[in-house]
């Protein structure tokens, strides 16, 4: 078993090492971190309101949720919690005369850059 070097023997050496270390050619630093990917979906306060008889009813209220490209997200809830209606904000399919309010950012790897789908017209849905 080899004993732990003393820092005398460390400064020893030190001065060995510097003239190599000097002459190095420097590199440009190398980042530290890659710039991160844009989330594949963002939703920021995503509310759903459907007309009733009594009034307006919100199934989605403020929602807000981030997925990362290679991410997977289930979304869990009782019978009428409003999974169905959050789903069907996302793709235009909402009941006559239900309105949505918030963002619903969509990144695309082809170019096209993030769209909010709840401003896309029905063809641009489509062509997604």
């Amino acid at each position: 078993m080899n004993a732990p070097a003393s820092s005398e023997s460390l400064l020893a050496v030190a001065p060995a090492v510097a003239p190599a270390l000097a002459s190095a050619p420097s590199a440009a630093p190398e980042p530290l971190l890659a710039p991160l990917p844009a989330p594949l979906l963002e939703l920021r306060d995503l509310t759903v309101e459907l007309p009733t008889p009594h009034g307006w009813v919100q199934p989605v209220r403020e929602v807000s949720l981030t997925l990362e490209p290679g991410q997977t997200l289930g979304l869990v809830g009782e019978s009428g919690s409003g999974k169905t209606m959050l789903a069907l904000a996302l793709v235009g399919l909402l009941p006559a005369g239900a309105r949505r309010s918030g963002q619903a950012w969509l990144s695309s790897n082809n170019g096209a850059g993030r769209r909010d789908l709840l401003t896309l017209g029905e063809r641009e849905r489509i062509a997604i």
